[in-house]
């Protein structure tokens, strides 16, 4: 089950999905849709250890179909943390 929640994870986001609306602690963070797509992934390859990881793989990908995603702190705190190691400095900035 882990293995198609992941590949199913991966698909791209939607071609008309411009960006990912994030709820932080009451806080309204915009992410591009690239962003999150990349956090998404890199969410995904850490499923296996983090199942923290493996929810916000899941949730990014059920974003991108709209909506705003209300994340816990202890998501947006591993959100954070996986978009500095990607080098995402705007992104992490927002959810810092």
């Amino acid at each position: 089950m882990r293995v198609a929640a992941a590949a199913s994870a991966r698909r791209s986001l939607p071609a008309g999905a411009g960006t990912v609306v994030l709820d932080v602690s009451g806080r309204r963070v915009v992410l591009s849709s690239r962003d999150a797509e990349q956090l998404r992934d890199a969410a995904t390859d850490e499923a296996g250890r983090s199942s923290t990881a493996r929810d916000l793989s899941l949730l990014l990908a059920r974003a991108a179909a709209g909506g705003t995603l209300a994340l816990r702190r202890v998501e947006a705190s591993t959100l954070e943390r996986l978009a500095r190691e990607l080098g995402l400095a705007d992104a992490a900035a927002q959810l810092a």
